[in-house]
């Protein structure tokens, strides 16, 4: 039986493939072939997952020539190459360890610095003389040290009385074991305060008077107040800063 329907120009021939929406972009009419998760582009590359081929051809293309170049260089240039190259990054760490280096000396002078000035804003408090004008001395010697403090224009002669006065009184109060003076300047965790206030009964300390001022003088025949001593001694003449120094022993 056939149908009596007449065929319209509306309608595709009996077993047409592609719809009215056929383009050169359809399978249908030979345009560009797409599969799942895949597309041609006009370039001839395809797509897959949202990287290209091309791309990747592109990379191996670069990687093989590089591969090509090295393969070039004869075996001495080559190693001349690599040895440059080590030297730089040598330089370059070595440039990085400076800089942290250097930010770290900084830092440290800076906090060396404040506590001098602390130190010494504290020590007016306790020294009747004038920081300023006189200079510290602690000598380390193989049973014990001095300690003196002269003017530093002799013919002051009243920051001369003043040191005198202070370290007559301060030698009177160390042999009892009495360190409240450095400890009220330097702090109670000073290096060799608790020591050396443990052991005063150890220590020999005497008086006497300079021309420019007065010297203490300590001796002891205990290795530990020893070593107590001179670490006093050391953490006076980094506190004190520029009123302070290390002695030569006579």
């Amino acid at each position: 039986m056939t149908s009596d329907k007449p065929m319209t120009d509306d309608e595709p021939a009996a077993g047409a493939t592609c719809s009215s929406e056929c383009s050169d972009d359809n399978p249908a009419t030979g345009g560009s072939s797409t599969t799942a998760g895949s597309s041609r582009t006009a370039g001839g590359s395809t797509t897959v997952g949202g990287s290209t081929t091309g791309a990747r051809s592109a990379t191996s293309a670069r990687s093989m020539a590089g591969e090509r170049l090295w393969a070039s260089y004869r075996p001495g240039h080559r190693r001349l190459l690599v040895a440059a190259g080590l030297a730089a990054v040598v330089v370059l760490v070595s440039a990085a360890v400076l800089i942290t280096v250097e930010a770290g000396r900084d830092e440290a002078v800076t906090a060396d610095t404040r506590r001098q000035a602390e130190v010494a804003e504290r020590g007016r408090e306790v020294m009747p003389f004038d920081l300023d004008r006189t200079t510290h001395r602690f000598t380390a010697t193989a049973d014990g040290g001095h300690q003196t403090v002269t003017a530093d224009e002799p013919v002051r002669q009243r920051q001369v009385d003043l040191v005198r006065e202070h370290l007559r009184a301060e030698a009177e109060r160390f042999r009892r074991g009495d360190f409240t003076d450095p400890a009220r300047i330097h702090g109670a965790q000073m290096p060799g305060l608790a020591e050396l206030r443990a052991g005063a009964g150890q220590i020999l300390i005497d008086y006497s008077e300079l021309p420019a001022g007065a010297r203490l003088d300590y001796r002891t025949a205990e290795p530990a107040l020893l070593r107590a001593l001179h670490a006093w001694f050391d953490a006076q003449v980094t506190d004190h800063g520029p009123h302070a120094e290390h002695g030569q022993p006579s």
